[in-house]
Parts: structure tokens; C-alpha cells; sequence
């Protein structure tokens, strides 16, 4: 998924100019070969910020699979669904609130 990738890069350029909560490149590179590894069926992320971590995840998550992210911040939950909108994506379900 290179378009998943382009916007990965895209959006760690931009961490000094945002106040989001991304993890590292080398984080980001972990969970997406442990997914591209594992096959896993659904994964559950906790606090999805601007969704940075999730495109890490779906980057090898297969079609079929679903990533449920959950984030409690209105605004954070926005930028993310309309980062998953603006690429397209489809085997992601959001939740906005608190767990």
C-alpha cells in the first residue's frame, strides 16, 4: 500500500508543527511488519490521535480484517476520520469516547 505509506511520510513531517501524539518511525515500522507477520483478523488501538499509528497498522492489514481505534478527544477523532476518508480506507471503525 504505497499511498498508505506516502501519507505515513507525510504526516511525520509534520510532527514538530502539531500537537499529536505519534509514535516513532521505528514504532511505526514495528507494528506494521508484526501485522504484515501475524495476519491478524481485528486489532484494537487505543487512542488514535491523528491516525498516524493506525496507517501504520492498516499499512499490511489485510482487506478482510478490521482495526478498531478508539480516541477520546473530539477534535483528534476529526482528523483521523478524515484522514481515513481522504485515503479511501474502509476496514477501519472508529470510536470517540472515553474507555
Amino acid at each position: 500500500m504505497d499511498f498508505i505509506y506516502s501519507k505515513l511520510k507525510e504526516l511525520q513531517s509534520q510532527i514538530s508543527e502539531n500537537k499529536n501524539w505519534n509514535i516513532s518511525w521505528r514504532l511505526c515500522s514495528f507494528l506494521s511488519n508484526f501485522v504484515k507477520i501475524n495476519n491478524p483478523k481485528y486489532v484494537l488501538e487505543l487512542g488514535t490521535s491523528n491516525g498516524f499509528s493506525s496507517l501504520c497498522i492498516l499499512r499490511y492489514l489485510n482487506k478482510n480484517s478490521c482495526l478498531y481505534t478508539i480516541e477520546i478527544d473530539s477534535k483528534r477523532f476529526l482528523t483521523a476520520k478524515k484522514l481515513f476518508n481522504s485515503l479511501k480506507i474502509k476496514n477501519v471503525i472508529q470510536l470517540n469516547r472515553e474507555i
